[in-house]
């Protein structure tokens, strides 16, 4: 494996770590993102259901006002009639007043003449329900008579332990909407008013699109596992996943539903993912760009130690050239001082070797001249043993 590689893996090995933790954190923060968007709805529709509560608390206080008015205890309905029909006017998010005895037969409805025949009564249900458990009720948002919707809110007289009258006043679903208008409800976010029947009774935004339609069967099986408050998922109108956080108004039977689409989490999502892409590649490209030039600084060096160590090797003078790495500068360093030392020693070689040559030379003119006076006298002792071995030759005339 070339160096290059192995810091690249090295790299690698370093930003592993790194980029889980970066996951971990995100998920973290998405999570986060998730309980803080949880909290917001649910917090929505608890503010939400408090305002709505006090609306229906201050149409059922007026309505209870109503049915203790001297004219409907004396039995002066028809003048009570009028009573309700200037009620009605004080009120404009009332559509009318319809009063009923105990036996649930209308007696007159305040948007119509006194005595007039065929009205009919909107919601039968909450008026039974009325009936049977002497309590004021909220009923079924629907349409009227005459058109246009509206939800009964009713309220018994009782006497005697037994329902007299019931006195109810058509609310308008605007009144509800002007409530929710309040808010500054973010973009994307949804609010839904359920009635008792799941209803919607008011909406923001779209209220005319889809008051007085049910709300989404996910919303319904949402709600059913809620007591009071509490949060969770499901589909809004238009079909969208939303977190939703609903509050539950026990006595009226009536839902407060805030709803926060879920794609703002998946935005938030993709977006810290984004950045973390973008981040963790810039840092992996500059990891990547200082690996290629520290790599090329070490083969540069490690080079230069090679040539210099084959310098050495051929006895060549070795230079030191920095690369900015420590312990290569030092390595090269010390590869000149032994090639300094070694020049050193071998000029002191050559010129030991010098003076042995030269020695030598002088050793062996010593011997050639100590070979040739052996030779001398060798032969001055021959010819002297020779003479004296044969004496006779020097008295001979001839020598004479």
């Amino acid at each position: 494996m070339s160096l290059r590689l192995l810091l690249i893996l090295l790299i690698g090995a370093g930003l592993l770590p790194l980029a889980l933790l970066g996951m971990w954190g995100i998920k973290a923060v998405v999570n986060q993102h998730h309980a803080d968007l949880e909290r917001a709805t649910l917090d929505m529709s608890r503010a939400l259901a408090s305002a709505v509560d006090a609306e229906i608390e201050s149409t059922v206080a007026a309505l209870v006002t109503l049915s203790y008015h001297p004219y409907l205890a004396g039995g002066r309905l028809e003048e009570f009639y009028e009573v309700t029909r200037d009620a009605v006017r004080a009120r404009p998010y009332w559509r009318s007043v319809i009063l009923t005895d105990g036996k649930g037969g209308i007696i007159f409805r305040s948007s119509m003449p006194y005595g007039s025949n065929g009205v009919r009564l909107t919601d039968p249900d909450s008026l039974k329900q009325v009936l049977e458990e002497k309590r004021s009720v909220v009923g079924q948002v629907g349409a009227g008579q005459f058109g246009g919707l509206a939800m009964p809110v009713r309220v018994p007289v009782v006497s005697g332990g037994q329902v007299q009258y019931v006195v109810s006043a058509a609310l308008l679903p605007d009144r509800i909407h002007e409530i929710l208008l309040r808010q500054d409800i973010p973009p994307g976010w949804v609010i839904t008013v359920a009635d008792p029947q799941n209803q919607r009774l008011a909406r923001a935004p779209e209220h005319s699109a889809f008051v007085g339609k049910p709300i989404t069967p996910s919303l319904i099986d949402l709600m059913a596992g809620v007591e009071i408050s509490g949060n969770g998922t499901a589909l809004n109108g238009e079909g969208i996943e939303s977190v939703a956080g609903i509050t539950k108004l026990p006595r009226w039977g009536i839902s407060v539903i805030v709803g926060a689409p879920t794609s703002l989490l998946d935005r938030a999502l993709w977006t810290a993912l984004a950045m973390y892409a973008a981040a963790l590649s810039l840092s992996l490209f500059a990891c990547l760009q200082a690996a290629r030039a520290i790599s090329r600084r070490i083969i540069a060096g490690i080079n230069d130690l090679q040539q210099q160590a084959g310098d050495l090797g051929q006895g060549r003078p070795v230079r030191a050239h920095p690369c900015g790495i420590r312990e290569i500068d030092q390595l090269a360093t010390s590869l000149q001082a032994a090639s300094v030392d070694r020049l050193a020693v071998e000029q002191q070689r050559e010129a030991l070797l010098g003076n042995l040559n030269r020695s030598l030379g002088s050793l062996r003119v010593a011997l050639d001249q100590a070979q040739q006076a052996a030779r001398a006298k060798d032969h001055f002792l021959a010819v002297l043993g020779h003479e004296l071995r044969n004496p006779w030759r020097l008295s001979s005339p001839r020598w004479t």
